[in-house]
C-alpha cells in the first residue's frame, strides 16, 4: 500500500494535536475537490503522482490578478522507498501590474520587501535559506529541513522541529512587512476559515480518515518524445549505450531542484513508459521502452535514463506532428500515428513486440495530474487562441517552459467571453498566444497544463506554460490574408480572451509563424557577397572571421565606401539567407541616450509615465528566445553617440566570453521582479564609423577593446568599371570617372590636414543613370554630391577645392 495517504492522515492528526494545545495554531487544508464522485484526493494540496503534499499557516493573497500560489509552504515529500523529505518554501511573484491597472491592490505588490524581511530575521542555526537565482521569475527561498527521514515515527518530531524553528521568525517578518505596506493583507487563518476548511476535508475524506485507504490505480503507460534536432548523431549514442539523454538547448537549466520545470518533466518518466526519438517535424528515428528513472550524469549538467530500444528503423509521418522548438522531452499525442507508420512500413517487426509487451500498442491514456486518476483514452488535442493583455504579463519577459495562469472571470467578477471555452480546455491543449496592443502580434505557442480549477483564493483559473516562441511574429493583417483563416473566430469579430481554433487553423498559423510554409527567404552565399560587394574574397572572409571571433565588429572608413551596406550583407552571409527579421538597424546621434537604447520612462496615452524597453533590449529578448539562430544588431554612425552613456552597465556584457546567463546583471531601470539581463551567444553587434567626421570624439578605450575594427577603403578598380557599364555608363566614361577619382584621392591622402580617412568612396557612383544620360549622370554626381564635400574639406582653400572639382568634371584645362 502507498504511504502517501496514510502519511497525510498522520500529519493531519498531529497538527490537530498542536491546534488543541494552541487554538491560534491553524493550518490550510484542501479547499477544492474534483467533481468526479469516485476521485481519490487527500486532505492537503498535492497529488500522489508527485509524492508531495503541503500546507501553509498564513492567509496572504500575494500576486497579480489571476495568479495562483501558496506564499509560504511546509512541504512533505513521500519517496518511493518509504522515506521522507521535509522543506519550507517561500515563493513570491517578482512581477506586478502598475498601480493604475484594473483591480490593483497593495497585495499585488511583488514580494521583494517581504523577502528582505525574511532574510534579516534571526533564524536558529539549523535554518539555512537558499535563494533561487535572480534570473528566476519568482522570489524563492527554500530550507531543506531534512533530506532523509527513514519512517513515519521519525517524521512527526522532525515536523515539530521544523515548525518551531520557523514560525516565530516568519510571524515577525510578515508583521514588519505589513507595517511598512499600508493596505497589505496578511494574517493567520481565522477560526472561521479553519473550521470551514476542516469541515470540507472531513466530509469529503471521511473514508481516508477512518483508515480506508484505496489502493492506487495502476499508472497508465506514458508516451514521450525526445528530439535530436541539432545533434542527429546522438541517436547512435543512445542505441550503443542503451539510454536516452534529452538534448536541452541549455543543459544548465536542468537541475536537481525539484521545482525546476525540466526536472519535473523528467521525473514523471517511469519504467514501462515508451520513448520516441524524433528528428525534424515528422521523422521518427526509433522507439524504446523506459527501464528505470532519470538520474543526473556524474559531474555533468545532463540527465539520462536506461532504455531498451525496440524499433531502430526510421519512419516518416504525415504533416508536422512534432515540435522542433526547445521541447527536448515532452509527452506525445502522436502514438497512434507512429504505430500506424511502423505497421505500414515494417509489420514484421511489430508481431514479436505484441507478444512480448502486451498492451504496448494500446491507445495512450490521460493522467489527471491533480489526483492521479486514470481517465478514458485521450481525446484529440484541442486548439485555442488567447488574447494576452500585456498589462498583466508581457510575453517577451517570460522564458521557455515558464508557467502562467489566466482567470476565467474579470476583475469585476464577471465571466469572460466566451466562458464555455474556459470550461473546455484540457491539459495538453495547444494555444496560440496573441499579444494585444501595442504589439498586436502572434508571439508564442502555449500548452495547457491544467483546465479550469480553483486556486487557493477560490478564483477559477486555467494554467499553461510557454512551449515555443515563434520565429515570425505574425500581425493581424498578415493573418487576415491567409485563406485558411477566412472563418477564424478571433479574426472575424467579437470580444473576448479565449477563442476556439480548428486543427487546420492552428496548423496554418503555426506553420506560417515557424516559416515552414512561408515563401522561402532568398539565400545569401559567399558568391552573392562577392558579386554584391567591392571587396575581395579574402577581405570578405577576414570580416567573417573577425565577427565570429569577437562577436562585435566596427567597420570604419571614409565617406562612400558602403559601410552600412557591407554590415547588412555580412549578417546575411553568416545567416545564409536574407532574413531581415533577425537584423536590427539603428543610427546613433548626439542626443541618443541610454533611455532610448536600453530602457527609460516614457509618457503614456492616459497620462503619467511607464517604464518602456528601448530597441536594444527588445531585440536581445528575441535573440534569447531563439538561440539556435544568429541575430545581428547594426549601429550606424556608432561614434556619433556618447557610447559609455548609451551602453551603461551593459559595457561588460559585450565581451564575447560573457555572453551567457552566468554574467547576467540588473538594468539601471529595473522592472520589479524581472530577471537580470544578459546578452546571448547568438547576438552579434556591427557598428559603422565615418573616419572623416572630425567633430566627433574618439571611441573610448573601454569600448574599443571590446570590438574588432576593420578598415574599408574605396574600391575604384576594374570591378567598379564593370559595374558601371552594366548600369548603362559607357566603358570609356566609366574608366575616365574611376581614373579622375583615383587621382583626386591621391591628393586627399597626401594632404596633411586630411589623409586616408577622407577619401572619396565608390558608393557615390553606384546609383545608375536615371533618364539624364551618362554625361548628365556624372555631372550631377560631381555637382551635388562631391563638390559640396570638397568645399568643406578645403573650406580655407577655396581655389584648391574648385580646381579639384573642375578636374573631376574634365574641364580643368578650359
Amino acid at each position: 500500500m502507498s504511504q502517501y495517504l496514510p502519511t497525510q492522515v498522520a500529519v493531519y492528526r498531529h497538527l490537530l494535536t498542536r491546534h488543541a494545545q494552541d487554538p491560534s495554531f491553524r493550518f490550510s487544508l484542501r479547499r477544492s475537490f474534483s467533481k468526479k464522485p469516485d476521485a481519490v484526493q487527500g486532505l492537503f494540496i498535492g497529488t500522489e503522482t508527485s509524492g508531495y503534499f503541503a500546507f501553509t499557516l498564513w492567509h496572504i493573497p500575494v500576486g497579480f490578478p489571476g495568479s495562483a500560489m501558496e506564499l509560504i509552504s511546509y512541504v512533505v515529500k513521500v519517496q518511493s522507498d518509504g522515506s521522507y523529505r521535509l522543506k519550507v518554501e517561500v515563493l513570491l511573484p517578482r512581477n506586478a501590474p502598475p498601480p493604475d491597472a484594473p483591480g490593483w491592490h497593495p497585495n499585488t505588490l511583488p514580494g521583494r520587501g517581504l523577502v528582505a524581511e525574511l532574510q534579516q530575521q534571526s533564524w536558529p542555526e539549523i535554518v539555512q535559506w537558499h535563494a533561487a537565482p535572480e534570473t528566476n521569475k519568482m522570489f524563492q527561498l527554500t530550507w531543506w529541513a531534512s533530506m532523509h527521514i527513514p519512517d513515519l515515527p521519525a517524521l512527526l518530531p522532525a515536523f515539530d522541529a521544523m515548525l518551531d524553528a520557523t514560525i516565530p521568525s516568519m510571524d515577525a517578518a510578515i508583521a514588519a512587512h505589513a507595517a511598512r505596506t499600508p493596505g497589505w493583507i496578511a494574517h493567520r487563518y481565522t477560526a472561521a476559515q479553519f473550521d470551514k476548511m476542516r469541515d470540507g476535508v472531513e466530509s469529503r475524506c471521511a473514508d481516508i480518515l477512518a483508515g480506508k485507504f484505496p489502493e492506487p490505480k495502476p499508472r497508465p503507460r506514458s508516451y514521450w518524445t525526445t528530439q535530436v534536432e541539432a545533434h542527429p548523431e546522438s541517436w547512435t549514442q543512445f542505441q550503443q549505450q542503451g539510454l536516452v539523454r534529452p538534448l536541452f538547448n541549455h543543459p544548465s537549466a536542468v537541475s536537481s531542484d525539484d521545482n525546476n520545470e525540466e526536472t519535473k518533466q523528467l521525473a514523471q518518466a517511469q519504467a514501462g513508459d515508451v520513448v520516441v526519438v524524433t528528428h525534424g517535424p515528422r521523422k521518427v528515428l526509433g522507439v524504446g521502452m523506459v527501464r528505470g528513472q532519470f538520474s543526473q550524469d556524474a559531474g555533468q549538467p545532463t540527465y539520462s535514463c536506461p532504455v531498451e530500444w525496440l524499433l531502430t528503423t526510421s519512419v516518416e509521418l504525415i504533416g508536422t506532428p512534432f515540435n522542433t522548438g526547445n521541447a527536448a522531452w515532452n509527452r506525445t499525442k502522436q502514438w497512434d500515428a507512429i504505430k500506424a507508420a511502423y505497421a505500414a512500413s515494417t509489420p514484421e517487426l511489430l508481431n514479436p513486440l505484441l507478444v512480448r509487451f502486451p498492451g504496448l500498442f494500446d491507445a495512450p491514456q490521460k493522467i489527471d495530474e491533480r489526483d492521479g486518476e486514470r481517465d478514458e483514452p485521450e481525446e484529440e488535442v484541442g486548439y485555442w487562441w488567447l488574447n494576452i493583455n500585456p498589462s498583466y504579463w508581457k510575453v517577451d519577459a517570460f522564458e521557455m517552459g515558464q508557467e502562467q495562469v489566466w482567470t476565467t472571470h474579470n476583475e469585476k467578477g464577471n465571466k469572460r467571453n466566451v466562458y464555455k471555452y474556459f470550461q473546455q480546455v484540457q491539459p495538453g491543449d495547444l494555444v496560440v498566444g496573441y499579444e494585444t496592443s501595442p504589439a498586436k502580434r502572434i508571439k508564442v505557442i502555449l500548452e495547457i497544463t491544467e483546465g479550469a480549477h480553483l486556486n487557493e483564493d477560490e478564483r477559477e483559473i486555467i494554467s499553461f506554460r510557454v512551449r515555443e516562441f515563434v520565429r515570425e511574429e505574425l500581425t493581424r493583417e498578415q493573418l487576415l490574408q491567409m485563406p485558411e483563416l477566412q472563418a477564424c473566430e478571433p479574426l472575424t469579430g467579437g470580444q473576448g480572451s479565449l477563442y476556439k481554433l480548428t486543427g487546420t487553423e492552428y496548423q496554418a498559423i503555426v506553420d506560417r509563424a515557424r516559416r515552414i510554409v512561408a515563401p522561402a527567404l532568398p539565400s545569401y552565399s559567399l558568391a552573392d557577397a562577392e558579386a554584391d560587394l567591392f571587396l575581395t574574397t579574402q577581405q570578405i572572409e577576414h570580416l567573417k572571421v573577425a565577427l565570429r571571433r569577437k562577436k562585435n565588429l566596427i567597420v570604419q572608413g571614409p565617406p562612400g565606401v558602403g559601410k552600412t551596406y557591407v554590415a547588412r550583407r555580412l549578417a546575411w552571409l553568416q545567416m545564409g539567407e536574407q532574413d531581415n527579421s533577425r537584423v536590427q538597424l539603428v543610427q546613433f546621434h548626439q542626443s541618443y541616450s541610454y533611455e532610448d537604447f536600453i530602457r527609460g520612462w516614457r509618457p503614456t496615452e492616459k497620462g503619467g509615465f511607464e517604464l518602456a524597453n528601448g530597441v536594444f533590449v527588445d531585440f536581445v529578448r528575441k535573440a534569447q528566445h531563439d538561440q539556435a539562430r544568429d541575430y545581428f544588431f547594426i549601429i550606424d554612425e556608432i561614434n556619433r553617440g556618447n557610447l559609455s552613456k548609451i551602453f551603461g552597465e551593459l559595457l561588460m556584457l559585450l565581451e564575447a566570453d560573457k555572453r551567457s546567463e552566468q554574467y547576467a546583471m540588473p538594468l539601471t531601470y529595473r522592472k520589479e521582479g524581472e530577471a537580470q539581463f544578459y546578452l546571448p551567444p547568438n547576438l552579434y553587434l556591427i557598428g559603422t564609423m565615418n573616419t572623416a567626421d572630425r567633430s566627433l570624439a574618439l571611441v573610448d578605450y573601454a569600448l574599443r577593446r571590446r570590438f574588432t575594427f576593420v578598415d574599408l577603403v574605396p574600391m575604384l578598380g576594374e570591378k567598379l568599371v564593370q559595374h558601371l557599364t552594366t548600369t548603362g555608363v559607357p566603358r570609356a566614361l566609366a574608366t575616365e570617372v574611376v581614373s579622375r577619382v583615383e587621382a583626386l584621392n591621391v591628393i586627399i591622402k597626401n594632404d596633411r590636414n586630411l589623409g586616408g580617412g577622407f577619401l572619396i568612396g565608390h558608393s557615390y557612383f553606384c546609383t545608375p543613370p536615371n533618364g539624364e544620360g551618362p554625361e548628365g549622370w556624372w555631372s550631377a554626381i560631381v555637382e551635388h554630391d562631391i563638390a559640396p564635400l570638397l568645399r568643406e574639406y578645403w573650406f580655407d582653400a577655396e581655389e584648391r577645392a574648385e580646381k579639384a572639382i573642375r578636374e573631376l568634371q574634365g574641364t580643368a584645362a578650359e
